[in-house]
């Protein structure tokens, strides 16, 4: 007899086993599919077995269901939308089997959720002088979106949300060593994580000390297998596997057409290991002192006002000072200033002794010789050029 006769309905499932997600996808597809005996599983386990010649097969095999994870060849999942077979299309994708207008659940993580909860959790552990998003797949969607919910997040906090691009930041381990310290760091998944640890050239000693660093989708072989070993988001891939079984299952014993739905899954929570610890009192001491610089440098201050502002001696606040950030304190008002007089100069038409003035230099000549040997351009290039630029 066929598979009608016997009520054995032949059910696919296109997943790639070598990501830790879609493991723990499959451990809870399984364990939902034990309690359903007419089911007959077969795995398609490479995106390239998923082509339009597959989904003839399961056409003429009678394949009463399919669960697509994997993007597959081209072409494969508009032969498969143009089918009459129950389908459950699982991840973030865009304009992926959309002309489908019937029979079809779109099933996914909230990923935006992913970036909120990021921000919930790192901005719980201090206060930092840098806030960075590091992507994966720019015009992915979930890549998308986790930076739309980290950065939402973070605003919430009052911290603008800095975004890595290698062609503009140029390499990550410089990039990573410019930054504002003590910095936190949310890569989109722990690949991206890993590449941090990777850059640093001593990671044990600036994680979590100076950096801290989270991670995403939980990846256990990374993430253990790092030094320090990577706290990371872990969203309930188990229950989107259950979930999917469950709706096609509903899908395949519906008498009518069903019309496309899509479901949110939220549950997630945070494994934190060695990468996530709170922010040290050194580092809150420090981010106070680098508020202070941020708001009054312009004023003239010295080193000496920054220290009687926290209330330490001017020695206890260098040694701080240089453990975080790589630079004296007087380097780091310099800088300010520095800034100031670049904006200054961009904004408005004032003359040099002018805008030394109003930016805590009392020597406009001792200004005009550190802006040239800081920037290799006199301010009055400075000007021309960025003016050139912008018209």
């Amino acid at each position: 007899m066929g598979d009608k006769s016997n009520d054995i309905k032949r059910v696919a499932v296109v997943l790639d086993l070598a990501k830790a997600s879609r493991r723990d996808f499959l451990s809870g597809f399984f364990d939902r599919v034990n309690s359903i005996p007419d089911w007959k599983i077969r795995l398609v386990q490479s995106s390239d077995e998923f082509t339009p010649k597959t989904v003839l097969r399961w056409q003429a095999d009678n394949t009463r269901g399919v669960i697509v994870v994997e993007n597959g060849s081209a072409g494969a999942s508009d032969a498969l939308a143009a089918t009459d077979i129950p389908v459950v299309a699982v991840g973030s994708r865009t304009n992926w089997m959309t002309s489908r207008r019937q029979n079809i659940v779109f099933l996914r993580i909230d990923d935006e959720r992913i970036g909120e909860f990021a921000a919930r959790q790192l901005s719980g552990l201090g206060r930092f002088n840098s806030v960075v998003y590091l992507p994966a797949g720019r015009h992915d969607l979930w890549n998308i979106l986790r930076h739309r919910g980290f950065s939402a997040g973070m605003a919430k906090h009052n911290y603008p949300v800095l975004t890595y691009d290698e062609n503009a930041d140029g390499p990550l381990d410089f990039y990573l060593d410019q930054l504002p310290k003590p910095a936190a760091i949310f890569a989109a998944c722990d690949n991206i994580a890993h590449s941090v640890i990777d850059a640093l050239p001593a990671p044990t000693a600036a994680i979590p000390g100076r950096i801290v660093l989270l991670g995403a989708d939980n990846d256990e072989v990374i993430c253990e297998s790092s030094r320090p070993r990577l706290s990371s988001i872990w969203p309930d891939h188990y229950t989107e596997g259950s979930r999917a079984a469950r709706e096609l299952d509903a899908l395949m014993r519906a008498r009518n057409p069903k019309p496309p739905k899509t479901l949110l899954l939220s549950e997630m929570k945070i494994v934190s290991r060695d990468s996530t610890a709170p922010v040290a009192p050194a580092a809150r001491l420090i981010s106070k002192a680098n508020d202070f610089i941020r708001h009054n440098a312009v004023r003239g201050i010295t080193p000496a006002d920054v220290a009687a502002h926290l209330g330490i001696s001017r020695r206890l606040l260098d040694l701080r000072f240089n453990e975080l950030n790589d630079r004296t304190v007087a380097e780091s008002i310099l800088e300010t200033k520095l800034e100031a007089v670049k904006h200054a100069l961009s904004a408005t038409g004032d003359r040099t002794s002018v805008i030394a003035a109003n930016c805590g230099f009392q020597n406009p000549n001792h200004l005009r010789n550190v802006f040239l040997a800081k920037n290799g351009l006199s301010m009055s290039d400075w000007r021309k050029r960025h003016l050139a630029g912008r018209g």
